[in-house]
C-alpha cells in the first residue's frame, strides 16, 4: 500500500515520541526500582517505546479525524484512552520480559503508584503538539530556540489561495453554515499542502498563505503541484459539499518568489512573521486571476526557478507585463494549467 507523503511525514513524526518514550522508560524504571536489573531496563523501554508509538498514532492518525467535538469531550476522550493505553504497554511490556507470574505483583508496585506522572507527562507532550497547530506548522520550535529572534533576510515563495463568490455562498447558507463550510475546505486544502512541503502560513478571512523554502518549492514544482492536489482534491470531495452546503469550493491562486525578511513579532501574542514586498505582491498576482479569468498566475521570477521539467507537466500562456495595483514596477504574470496527458 502507498503511504501518501501527509502521511508519510506523520509516520516520521511518530519515530521522535517512540525513541523519547524508550528513553524516558528506561530512565523511569531505573528510578522506581529498588534494585534496578537489565530485566526492569529493557521492560521500562518496551512499554515507554509501546506509550509514545500508540499514543502519538492515535494523535496523529485517529484524534486528527475528530473536528467537531468540543475541547472538553475531546479532553476526556484522551484521558479515557490515553489511560487505557498506559495500563495496556505496562501490563504487555511486562508480560514480555517477565511472565505471567509477577504481573499482578508488578502492577500494585509499580503501575499504581507511577500511574499519575505517567499521565501527565503524555499530556504535557500532547499539549505541546496542540500548541504547536495553534501557532502553526513548525512555529514552537522556532520560538523556543529563538532561531528568528534576531530578524534575518532569506528567499522564499508565497502563495495566496481565496475562495472564490464567497460572499454569495455565505449569504445563501448564512454566517455559521459558511463557518463550516470554509472549515472544511482549510482541512481539505491541507494533506496537499503537507505532500508538498509547504507550510501554512496563516489563514486569512476565506485565504489561505502558504510558504515555501525555495527548496522545496522548486523541487518537483511542488508550489506548482499544490494548486492542482488541491483541486484533485476539492472535485473528489464535489458531492460531499453539495449534498452539505449546496456549493463547492472554488478558488484561485497567485504565486510569487523573492526574498523576506522574517523575525519574531510582538509579545503576548508572539508569531514568527514574514515582512516583504513578495508577500504583497502575490496577493496582488492571486487578486488578478479574477481580472485575467484565470485558476493560477505565477511571476516571472517564479517561473525562471522552476525546474526544466515544468515545461514538461504544465502549460504556461504568458499575459504580459502589467503593473499591479499599488505597484509602479510592472511585473510578467503566466497563468499555468495541467497538461492533458492521454
Amino acid at each position: 500500500m502507498k503511504v501518501s507523503r501527509y502521511h508519510g511525514v506523520k509516520l516520521g513524526l511518530l519515530i521522535g515520541p517512540s525513541l523519547a518514550g524508550m528513553a524516558f522508560g528506561a530512565a523511569f524504571s531505573s528510578l522506581i526500582s529498588p534494585a534496578p536489573t537489565v530485566r526492569t531496563i529493557v521492560q521500562g523501554v518496551v512499554c515507554g517505546f509501546l506509550i509514545g508509538f500508540t499514543a502519538f498514532y492515535l494523535e496523529y492518525f485517529v484524534f486528527d479525524r475528530i473536528r467537531r467535538v468540543t475541547v472538553i469531550v475531546s479532553a476526556v476522550l484522551r484521558s479515557l484512552i490515553f489511560s487505557t493505553v498506559i495500563i495496556l504497554a505496562y501490563v504487555i511490556s511486562d508480560l514480555l520480559v517477565f511472565g505471567a507470574g509477577t504481573i499482578i505483583y508488578d502492577v500494585k508496585t509499580y503501575l499504581l503508584p507511577s500511574f499519575g506522572t505517567a499521565i501527565i507527562s503524555i499530556f504535557g507532550v500532547i499539549l505541546l503538539i496542540n500548541i504547536n497547530r495553534l501557532l502553526g506548522q513548525k512555529a514552537l520550535g522556532r520560538l523556543l530556540i529563538g532561531l528568528y529572534h534576531k530578524p534575518v533576510m532569506k528567499k522564499r515563495i508565497f502563495m495566496f489561495i481565496d475562495l472564490a463568490s464567497s460572499t454569495a455562498i455565505a449569504e445563501d447558507i448564512g454566517d455559521i453554515r459558511f463557518h463550516s463550510f470554509l472549515n472544511d475546505f482549510f482541512f481539505d486544502a491541507t494533506p496537499p499542502i503537507v505532500e508538498c512541503k509547504g507550510e501554512i502560513y496563516k489563514y486569512v478571512g476565506d485565504e489561505i498563505i502558504v510558504s515555501w523554502t525555495m527548496k522545496r518549492g522548486i523541487r518537483d514544482n511542488n508550489c506548482i503541484d499544490c494548486y492542482f492536489q488541491i483541486a484533485d482534491r476539492i472535485q473528489q470531495r464535489r458531492e460531499y459539499y453539495h449534498a452539505t452546503y449546496g456549493a463547492a469550493p472554488s478558488f484561485s491562486a497567485g504565486i510569487h518568489s523573492g526574498s523576506v525578511v522574517i523575525g519574531e513579532m510582538g509579545d503576548y501574542k508572539r508569531e514568527v512573521a514574514f515582512l516583504g514586498d513578495v508577500v504583497n505582491t502575490a496577493s496582488r498576482i492571486q487578486a488578478e486571476c479574477k481580472a485575467r479569468s484565470r485558476n493560477l498566475i505565477i511571476s516571472e521570477e517564479l517561473k525562471s526557478e522552476l525546474s526544466p521539467g515544468a515545461d514538461r507537466d504544465y502549460v504556461f500562456e504568458g499575459l504580459g507585463s502589467f503593473a499591479l495595483r499599488g505597484k509602479k514596477q510592472e511585473i510578467r504574470l503566466y497563468s499555468v494549467a495541467r497538461k492533458n496527458i492521454l
